[in-house]
């Protein structure tokens, strides 16, 4: 962040769609340079801070494409930047009006890309300029046919074309979303948002008395972020996918001991419970993998939807795209300010709807691991190589591994072992050694072998 100038031939020239300079002590003449050539670019989003901008020669408004807000300085050794923006700045229109005091601060932590993912999707939030429930309590069959196939269209029953004909859940009421503040925090060294933490908190707790509501969304390492943090002092947190045991989790920060990573864990489940205590809504989304058994791990009291698919790509994204993030986030922005509760003793099953909403069937949990992983009811490690490899896994027989790889003939299953071999738990597994003892077949043996 020492850029004071940017080269000649401008943005004209560059194929970037996204450009974030702030904190950058720019020289007025490159701010003004960048602007000016910013129809003639690429870039759809210019990160700017308030300070980049107190030029009395740009143009007034300022392009929709610019992105202004103030950069939030936070004390201690690690990477974390903050950025606070009003949300009608996220991209400049003239069909709402700014608000100088906004009542809502949304809190959003990157995930371990380490780039804040949020802006776009909370602009688009603002811009529906309402928000209502979308997760409706709905009843379900859930007779336990021994075909997996069988056990999930069932749950896919409301998303196929027979079910566009369906009345749609009672409307209600919508309610009005005005301007609000966004909080962007991006932890660039992959820290799960420990370093530093303290530094953190008393930022939160210094703006926390200057709005009417807060809430914290954030995704795998981000929702790991928002759980730890926002307990503490959000009136909400919206998390997806979020670890939650470290020790056992795939992603997850450097230690230098396991009791370092427990310790992590064991903190994050302390700001739940405090969250819980003082009646803040704790709203956790997860798929059916590894994430499942992150989020069971949470205390009691957390409202948790478990969606019955196993996304290869991040989760959030996948929500985003089958146009469901907004409706989830605006259902819960809608119980924030008082209108329904959230909280429920059991899991709920987020059906997916083709009219855009979530049937939400409560499920026991130890019925909720019978239905995605068999008899047994135990999540292997992870649910996605279980499901990679046949039925046998799902059963949750670990030492069925070795067999699989002893049969000689995978054929077309080495493509799905391969992609499978990153998400796998082997500090957890001790079928690992007997599958490396057994396996003959070329290529998977010596994958096994190189990550023991």
């Amino acid at each position: 962040n020492q850029l004071e100038e940017l080269p000649p031939f401008g943005p004209r020239n560059w194929r970037l769609t996204r450009l974030l300079l702030e904190s950058n002590p720019l020289r007025p003449v490159a701010v003004q340079s960048l602007v000016s050539d910013l129809s003639r670019s690429y870039i759809k989003t210019l990160g700017l801070d308030s300070n980049q901008v107190a030029v009395p020669e740009l143009p007034d408004p300022l392009p929709a494409a610019v992105s202004v807000g103030t950069v939030i300085p936070i004390s201690g050794q690690s990477q974390l930047s903050l950025k606070l923006t009003k949300a009608s700045r996220l991209r400049r229109s003239t069909d709402r009006a700014e608000s100088d005091h906004p009542e809502l601060l949304i809190v959003a932590f990157a995930a371990s890309q380490g780039e804040p993912e949020w802006l776009g999707f909370l602009r688009r939030l603002y811009e529906v300029g309402e928000v209502k429930p979308c997760c409706h309590r709905s009843s379900l069959d859930f007779a336990e046919e021994a075909d997996f196939d069988a056990r999930m269209a069932r749950l896919w029953t409301h998303c196929t074309q027979e079910a566009s004909t369906e009345a749609p859940p009672e409307e209600t009421p919508a309610l009005p979303l005005g301007d609000f503040d966004v909080l962007t925090v991006v932890d660039h060294r992959m820290r799960w948002y420990a370093e530093d933490r303290g530094a953190l908190q008393q930022v939160l707790k210094t703006l926390r008395p200057k709005y009417q509501k807060m809430m914290c969304v954030g995704a795998s390492m981000g929702g790991f972020g928002a759980l730890l943090h926002g307990g503490l002092v959000a009136d909400a947190v919206v998390a997806f996918n979020p670890q939650a045991t470290l020790t056992e989790a795939l992603l997850r920060p450097p230690a230098e001991t396991p009791q370092e990573l427990e310790d992590l864990s064991n903190a994050v489940m302390e700001s739940v419970r405090v969250a819980l205590a003082r009646k803040a809504q704790m709203i956790v989304h997860c798929a059916a993998d590894e994430h499942l058994m992150h989020a069971l791990a949470l205390p009691k009291g957390v409202a948790l939807v478990v969606h019955p698919l196993q996304p290869r790509k991040p989760f959030a994204r996948v929500l985003d795209r089958a146009q469901l993030l907004i409706p989830i986030v605006s259902d819960a922005l809608y119980r924030l300010y008082g209108v329904g509760s959230y909280s429920q003793e059991s899991p709920l099953l987020g059906c997916w709807c083709r009219s855009g909403c979530l049937r939400c069937v409560p499920i026991e949990p130890g019925r909720l691991l019978r239905l995605f992983f068999g008899a047994s009811g135990m999540i292997p490690r992870p649910a996605v190589f279980a499901f990679a490899l046949g039925d046998a896994f799902a059963l949750g027989d670990a030492f069925a591994l070795a067999d699989a790889f002893a049969l000689g003939d995978v054929f077309g299953l080495q493509g799905a072992f391969a992609s499978a071999l990153s998400f796998f738990s082997f500090a957890t597994c001790e079928a690992l050694g007997i599958g490396v003892a057994t396996c003959k077949t070329p290529g998977v043996e010596g994958q096994l072998a190189s990550l023991v």
